[in-house]
């Protein structure tokens, strides 16, 4: 057994020449670095385990994780009485979680449970490096400090990896090789050799990105130590402004992309380049480089934003560069305004989201910026719309299309026709809003642009469900469903869940539109915008359905959709669509311990059908319905059938 042999690879041969004399001999050798000898098996060590806290894990769960167990077991050496409870468990995990999931290092932060509770040395850990140090005296000093224990590390590298470590550090949560090459102003056939090295020596792991290209990305406390590194050598702004200037010329090239057939896969590169993109703007701000921060924000409006993105972010970053005195371009500043319009629009904030669509007009016509104004319009149009003012929207989408079609922009052209058959349907002409949504759809079928199909297709089924054609109606907005899941949209996926709630009103299962209506605002509450449901179509829908089911059966089943996961909720919508409507019922935890189909049966119940007409209407036989009742009725604790529609209305389930 040979320890901590990384400091000692120059003898790595002597061990092959004692392996190859002793064929029945074997080593098993810990190192932050690969020995490189012919039949090594390399077996990293993964940090502890710790449950994703984004899904929100059991107390058992997380008490039962590596990770919590550790910090637990280290506090109690220096605090006998620490105990895990409710208040706290979440804070233990957060910490193991901040430090990444790494053994030391959650062993120093749990030595200051002797003065600080969780709560307190969580807030602490905004510098990592800082706070975990005074480990055990009789340890090496690598046991000690974390910092002491990267360092050890860190030693190991020759000059060039450590230029090409530190500089790598700008990078949050990971870069393509290309990416590490261009802040490190190196070649790329040169930078590889040295990713390899730092992969090979622990200080950066190696993953595969959504677009099947490799990323290399540092933990976070590692990078907290490279970015002391940079911020000693004297080249941090040289290398964040290349890394911000990267950030730019990214988002810039995926722009275009997105707005055709790439849609999904420019979304999934901005997703996973998000963090990049926030270090880089928040840097530009800070440095007064205005333009360049305005410039990464605005390329990616409106698909990101709207789509993956959080609308209140991309205002606040765009009002932080519209508040300083810059010298920036006409174009970035009306872009820049008519981001925000839109973005403070979405959230709700009308008068204001007015005034700066004004401003970005006026400053537009003034510098001869003909797509700003036309654009502009397009934004006054989409204002009026959601303050429910169709006759004023459909005036400015006319007004946009007209400019966008001298322009000859597909991508708004395109926008700008299928907004105005919404408006040509909610103010009741449905002829012309079926022209301008065939139109529309072939305008963006020519695009590719799949955001832009899912958009037309509502469209088009709000012109069905306006001919009563409910069928047709719930195909449509079960095609557009899919294309936003497949965007992972989660506006689109509200309104999407909204209208198909609105056609099972009318199909007679008011429960189950009450539960997508509850999804559907569950949604809207998690994203925080104020506009992923049509105000008229979501107010139409939630009345009737509150009209037919009576305030408490209502709010028993809204509170229900609330309740129920995302990926549920959408899979029964599309089997809805899909002409199975039962699938409502699917993936709600039902009360009394009631099956799905038990459910199907109880609102058939509460409407008072007998046994055969339980069987006509499921498909089964009047012996076998027989038998769901008296199942149901033993659920139930009643004696009788005629029990059931009271409960059933007070549980959502009529």
């Amino acid at each position: 057994l040979l320890d901590n042999f990384e400091h000692l690879l120059a003898a790595a041969p002597v061990l092959a020449d004692l392996l190859g004399a002793a064929p029945g001999l074997m080593a098993l050798v810990t190192s932050r670095a690969r020995l490189r000898l012919s039949g090594e098996h390399d077996y990293p060590v993964a940090p502890l385990t710790l449950p994703d806290l984004s899904l929100d894990p059991t107390f058992s769960a997380l008490a039962a994780s590596e990770a919590v167990r550790l910090f637990v077991a280290r506090a109690r050496a220096v605090r006998p009485d620490f105990a895990l409870v409710d208040e706290n468990i979440r804070d233990v995990a957060a910490i193991c979680h901040r430090l990444d999931r790494l053994p030391l290092a959650i062993e120093l932060a749990a030595a200051r449970s002797d003065v600080l509770p969780p709560r307190a040395i969580l807030a602490r850990l905004e510098r990592r490096l800082s706070v975990l140090s005074d480990g055990p005296r009789d340890q090496p000093a690598r046991f000690r400090s974390l910092r002491d224990a990267i360092d050890w590390s860190h030693d190991l590298l020759t000059p060039e990896e450590r230029v090409l470590f530190r500089r790598l550090a700008v990078f949050v949560r990971g870069c393509s090789i290309d990416a590490a090459a261009a802040v490190a102003g190196e070649e790329e056939r040169d930078v590889f050799a040295g990713l390899a090295s730092l992969v090979e020596k622990s200080l950066l792991s190696g993953t595969i990105g959504s677009d099947g290209e490799p990323r290399f990305g540092m933990l976070g406390t590692i990078r907290e130590y490279g970015l002391e590194r940079l911020d000693a050598s004297g080249e941090a702004e040289l290398v964040r402004r290349r890394h911000a200037e990267l950030c730019l010329t990214l988002v810039e090239g995926l722009a275009p992309r997105m707005k055709g057939a790439e849609t999904v896969q420019g979304l999934d590169r901005l997703s996973t380049e998000l963090p990049n993109l926030r270090a880089a703007v928040s840097w530009a701000l800070d440095h007064g480089e205005t333009a360049l921060a305005l410039g990464i924000v605005t390329a990616i409006y409106p698909s990101f934003w709207f789509s993956r993105g959080d609308p209140h972010e991309g205002r606040q970053w765009l009002e932080a560069g519209l508040l300083q005195e810059a010298d920036i371009p006409v174009s970035t500043r009306v872009d820049a305004l008519d981001a925000t319009a839109m973005l403070t629009a979405v959230q709700g904030d009308y008068p204001r989201a007015v005034l700066l669509a004004e401003e970005s007009q006026a400053l537009a016509a003034r510098d001869s910026y003909a797509f700003g104004v036309a654009r502009a319009d397009f934004c006054f149009a989409m204002i009026a719309e959601w303050q429910g003012d169709f006759d004023r929207a459909a005036a400015r989408y006319e007004t946009a299309l007209e400019r966008m079609r001298e322009l000859g922009d597909p991508y708004w052209i395109a926008m700008t026709l299928t907004n105005l058959a919404i408006m040509r349907h909610w103010q009741g002409d449905q002829v012309q809003a079926a022209v301008l949504a065939d139109d529309g759809l072939a305008w963006w079928r020519q695009v590719g642009n799949p955001w832009g199909i899912a958009m037309t297709l509502t469209a088009a089924a709000g012109v069905a469900a306006d001919r009563s054609d409910w069928a047709g109606a719930a195909v449509l907005h079960g095609e557009a469903l899919g294309l936003w899941t497949d965007l992972n949209d989660k506006r689109g996926i509200a309104g999407a869940l909204a209208s198909l709630a609105s056609v099972a009103a009318h199909q007679d299962q008011p429960v189950g539109a009450a539960r997508l209506l509850g999804a559907a605002s569950a949604l809207v509450t998690a994203i925080g915008v104020a506009h992923s449901l049509h105000p008229a179509a979501y107010e139409r829908a939630m009345i009737a359905t509150r009209t037919e089911l009576g305030e408490a059966a209502f709010q028993a089943a809204w509170e229900a959709g609330q309740r129920w996961p995302l990926a549920e909720a959408v899979a029964a919508a599309v089997a809805f669509a899909a002409n199975d409507g039962a699938a409502i019922m699917s993936g709600i935890p039902l009360p009394f311990g009631l099956t799905g189909r038990e459910a199907e049966v109880v609102q058939l119940l509460a409407r008072r059908a007998t046994n055969k007409e339980i069987g006509a209407a499921l498909f089964i036989s009047s012996r076998t319905a027989g038998r769901h009742v008296d199942s149901i009725l033993r659920k139930l604790g009643v004696a009788s059938r005629r029990q059931v529609p009271a409960i059933a209305a007070a549980h959502g389930l009529a």
